[in-house]
């Protein structure tokens, strides 16, 4: 796939994102004034905002294809992308349709779809889906060539190639663990569990930024 022919299937994906706009506009008249935006590590509702919002929620796909087709046609290191485009295209996709779900999953349950016996659904829909995007992400991430946008950087990774390509495998390995924790969390939903993936979410922004400096400093 030729980085200049991808314009079409960002467009596509932005026009996904208008699609799901105009689908929220039909139901937004039924929807209740106040509807739910959070959860808690028990599943239960915490925070419930003017059902305005939803509007941000359903642009965010609009701006993602179309944001992130301009940072590809900006990036100085533009011409690398034809190496990964099927991977940042792919990515795209994904995280598009992720904050699609997510948008459907908050008015469900502002009509009241999951019922009080299953309070924990939506919480682990989110981190089983987190879970696999991270996963296919950590995957993917040795392929990532170097660029200003896309991918795991540090101040050392866009100076040296070697220092961007082992800083990738080691933040895919990362991350891939990290996506296994989520589904894990999403599976059981146990609260140690999920305080255990966030400080290992933490942790990977340390560790990926500590190993990157030492390897600028063998260098």
């Amino acid at each position: 796939m030729k980085t200049d022919s991808d314009r079409k299937y960002f467009y596509l994906l932005a026009g996904l994102g208008i699609i799901n706009l105009l689908a929220l506009l039909l139901v937004y008249p039924k929807l209740p004034q106040m509807i739910p935006v959070h959860w808690n590590l028990s599943g239960e509702i915490d925070a419930t905002a003017n059902k305005n919002i939803l509007f941000l929620f359903a642009a965010i796909p609009v701006v993602i294809p179309m944001g992130m087709y301009l940072t590809k046609r900006i990036d100085p290191k533009s011409e690398n992308y034809k190496h990964f485009s099927e991977i940042y295209l792919g990515f795209c996709a994904a995280l598009s349709l992720f904050f699609i779900l997510t948008c459907w999953l908050v008015v469900f349950a502002a009509f009241g779809f999951f019922s009080f016996n299953a309070p924990t659904v939506i919480p682990r829909i989110i981190c089983l889906c987190l879970g696999l995007l991270l996963i296919v992400y950590g995957n993917l991430s040795p392929r990532i060539k170097q660029n200003h946008f896309f991918g795991i950087k540090t101040p050392w990774t866009l100076e040296s190639e070697k220092n961007w390509q082992k800083t990738q495998r080691l933040g895919g390995l990362l991350m891939i663990i990290l996506g296994l924790l989520f589904i894990l969390s999403g599976i059981f939903f146990n609260t140690a569990l999920i305080v255990l993936t966030v400080l290992f979410l933490f942790g990977i922004f340390g560790a990926v930024f500590l190993y990157s400096y030492l390897l600028s400093k063998e260098s």
